[in-house]
């Protein structure tokens, strides 16, 4: 009784947070109250079913699903599941018809599902955003832990497995990272033995990349995240972890060449409903003002990862 009246409390301050920052009617305020409270059992369980499946086959670490959406990433993909490999079970691929070999890759990778899905040929925020609130949701009961990123995004901690597995014991339920934007001068060479975060180790920090992308799908009922995932307004039983030891680093900045075609093949196909809600606007830029910009980071990049 103690544990339901303690969960209870954290709901109601949590959704009083969301209501105070955001302004919200008091309609959508009763909506996330109902919501949170009737999914409570669902809560558990989904949470003894993991238990028992764990246990049935003799599982002690914590199980890691990862969603990713993607498109045209087949530069950067080798780096992606190579590192998330090392502690994620897992992969589900959202892909928006890629046509550069991203499909192959994935298709040969046994550990990955692949999923595609049509946006008529444009960049679509809002459909990616749909996707990042709802494809997590079939890990309930089956993952102890989900990851909702894109492709250039990794995690990284330098002792990844322990690190989790004692804030799963401390009963974290949302991690958030100290964001960095990684930059280097060229494009790795992708090898076995040399992830990303071997090779690319200079960057900057970026609050905008303090993204919630590690989370307990049992415990949270809705992620609620905005465009590009940089913020969220969780609704469920919500504990961050306490340090800021985990880092997610992004990986845009690899070389100038690099950035400035993907940003003008983004830019290609750019969508209506970007331009009319002015999202992913960064893309539109002139090959000038990209330029620019990667000569003043690159200057300015710091050491963020120290081997």
């Amino acid at each position: 009784m103690n544990r339901i009246r303690f969960q209870y409390q954290q709901i109601k301050h949590y959704v009083n947070i969301l209501k105070k920052d955001e302004g919200v009617s008091n309609w959508y305020y009763f909506y996330a109250v109902l919501k949170i409270t009737f999914n409570l059992p669902l809560m558990f369980f989904y949470s003894m079913r993991l238990k028992s499946y764990k246990r049935k086959h003799r599982i002690r670490r914590p199980i890691v699903h990862c969603y990713a959406t993607c498109w045209n990433e087949v530069r950067i993909l080798p780096f992606m599941v190579d590192h998330y490999s090392k502690f994620v079970d897992q992969f589900v691929f959202y892909d928006n018809y890629s046509d550069d070999g991203t499909l192959d890759y994935l298709q040969s990778y046994s550990q990955a599902e692949l999923i595609q899905f049509d946006t008529s040929g444009t960049y679509d925020e809002q459909k990616l955003v749909e996707i990042r609130n709802n494809a997590w949701k079939k890990s309930r009961g089956k993952a102890d832990l989900v990851i909702v990123c894109d492709v250039d995004e990794l995690l990284y901690h330098e002792h990844m497995d322990d690190y989790i597995a004692r804030s799963l014991k401390a009963g974290v339920t949302i991690f958030k990272p100290e964001g960095y934007n990684m930059i280097s001068p060229i494009f790795p060479n992708y090898t076995k033995n040399s992830g990303l975060a071997d090779q690319v180790r200079q960057g900057w920090p970026d609050p905008d990349f303090n993204k919630c992308l590690l989370f307990n799908p049992q415990r949270i009922i809705e992620m609620n995240f905005t465009a590009g995932s940089h913020y969220c307004y969780p609704w469920g039983i919500v504990k961050f972890n306490s340090d800021n030891s985990l880092k997610l680093l992004h990986y845009k900045y690899l070389g100038k060449e690099y950035l400035i075609s993907r940003y003008q093949m983004y830019k290609a196909r750019y969508s209506k409903s970007n331009y009319k809600l002015e999202l992913g606007a960064q893309y539109l830029q002139d090959v000038y003002a990209i330029e620019t910009d990667f000569k003043e980071k690159l200057y300015k990049a710091k050491p963020v990862i120290r081997l």
